[in-house]
């Protein structure tokens, strides 16, 4: 057995630098997947799962679309298990950025199937995660879309008025396919507009952070204003952050994200109310763990609950800091201000020239959430990206692709090349489509995409070209 999985783990390694045998060892990967010898995680699930998510990483996107059918023919797993139980579904592993190219009539025995096994205890979780991509892929029709939110919701498997046993989030319910009988937005108030204490699982699982980001999700003053209240005496109440927290754990840090996510989209919600502003406002007095309002800095400068130089001061700690759970935080912020479309003014100067200074000095901790950021505002927004900071961010990219040719050994980088490779050719492409920063710094990352043995940069080149996915997150690639 460890045998094998060594030989699967090189396998899957191999193969980012042989593109062309990517679609035959997601064929081996596949039959291992589905042999009745290892039916255990424990077994050799790590290694598939890394295998087919390399499979489609080195691959030529002209091979996509025949592995993605090999992906959705293969049966769908039946009770997925976590850790050392049951083998995950093999269509878990896909990389978010692998898309379809041409429909194939196949393609409709597979949506029929997937939604049939929908309805079934058994396969219902993984069929739900297939579902979700048939349906972003465009490949169900009008009747499709009908059986989907008949098997979504049926009755089997409603628990609390919302569906159960999938993979989704609750606030996804609100743009599914549902039946006319279905009360998604009643459910959803019942369950986390309720009087009962806010509690650690609340904010830890996302769920209440997302759904406050949902457009369609309506919330009357008066919910608003009581969801303030509760989120006040949460953390009023909260102990502090413990100081042994656990090192298996990132809990503690996704706390302080959660929590800045949910004050963010309660002070976008708030613009229109003084009531949930008055709220906020004696909120964000509060000094205690797990208060974070970095996050909502976009929209609390426009409530005036906090300053342009509060806010220029909190992006300067965040950029400088070290700390796990800043730099969490730090993602956080810059999504929002990616959302916002638009800050403050004295915000939005001050924000670029950081942003791009830390990818002049390349610093560790944020080099990663400014890269996502500066490349997904290049592609989608480049006329907010101010052109005097064009000359810094030339210096850092061509030190960033000097740094990570990997002719000799990493060590003395702080920073992970491929990740800065990858994201540095998205930014370099959306750059070079806008004829923006320095040309030979454009073509130097444009030879060196076209001669890389490894796929990171030429998976970023065709992001930066793929059309943006609208209300998209800043740092979904």
């Amino acid at each position: 057995m460890e045998r094998l999985k060594s030989a699967l783990e090189i396998a899957s390694r191999v193969v980012l630098r042989t593109p062309h045998r990517a679609p035959k060892l997601l064929e081996i990967g596949l039959a291992l997947h589905a042999d009745p010898r290892f039916p255990r995680s424990i077994d050799i699930g790590d290694q598939l799962r890394q295998m087919a998510s390399r499979c489609f990483e080195a691959a030529e996107i002209p091979a996509h679309d025949a592995m993605l059918l090999a992906i959705f023919e293969h049966p769908i797993t039946r009770n997925p298990g976590n850790f050392a139980h049951g083998v995950r579904d093999p269509e878990e592993n896909l990389p978010s950025d692998v898309k379809m190219g041409k429909p194939d009539p196949k393609w409709r025995k597979i949506v029929s199937d997937t939604l049939a096994a929908l309805r079934q205890a058994d396969t219902r979780l993984p069929a739900s995660s297939r579902t979700a991509w048939l349906f972003n892929a465009k490949l169900l029709n009008g009747k499709d879309l009908q059986v989907f939110g008949e098997a979504l919701w049926d009755p089997a498997y409603v628990e609390d008025g919302l569906p159960s046993g999938t993979v989704f989030y609750p606030g996804a319910f609100l743009s599914f396919p549902k039946p006319a009988s279905a009360d998604a937005q009643g459910a959803l108030c019942a369950k986390f507009l309720s009087d009962a204490p806010l509690t650690d699982a609340d904010l830890k699982s996302g769920a209440l952070a997302n759904l406050l980001r949902e457009n369609q999700f309506l919330i009357d003053e008066a919910h608003l204003v009581a969801l303030i209240e509760r989120l006040h005496v949460y953390i009023a109440n909260h102990a502090a952050v413990s100081a042994r927290p656990d090192l298996f754990s990132s809990n503690d840090r996704n706390l302080a994200q959660e929590c800045g996510r949910i004050v963010a989209n309660l002070a976008m919600r708030a613009k229109s109310s003084p009531a949930a502003t008055k709220k906020l406002r004696s909120l964000a007095i509060l000094d205690r763990y797990p208060l974070r309002l970095e996050a909502a800095y976009p929209w609390l400068l426009d409530l005036g609950i906090v300053t342009v130089d509060a806010a220029t001061k909190g992006l300067r700690a965040l950029i400088g800091s070290g700390d796990e759970t800043d730099v969490l935080v730090l993602s956080a912020l810059l999504d929002q201000i990616y959302w916002s479309k638009g800050c403050e003014a004295d915000l939005e100067a001050a924000l670029w020239p950081e942003i791009a200074q830390v990818v002049a000095v390349r610093a560790p901790s944020p080099l990663m959430w400014a890269l996502r950021f500066l490349a997904s505002s290049m592609r989608k927004d480049p006329a907010r990206v101010p052109a005097k900071i064009d000359d810094v961010l030339s210096i850092g990219l061509a030190l960033i692709l000097e740094e990570t040719e990997m002719t000799g050994p990493a060590e003395q980088l702080r920073y992970d090349p491929f990740l800065a490779r990858h994201f540095g050719a998205i930014l370099v492409s959306a750059m070079d489509r806008n004829k923006r920063g320095d040309p030979a710094m454009r073509a130097a990352w444009s030879k060196a995409i076209e001669s890389d043995p490894l796929p990171d940069t030429r998976r970023g080149r065709a992001n930066a070209f793929r059309e943006y996915k609208a209300g998209g997150d800043a740092n979904e690639d």
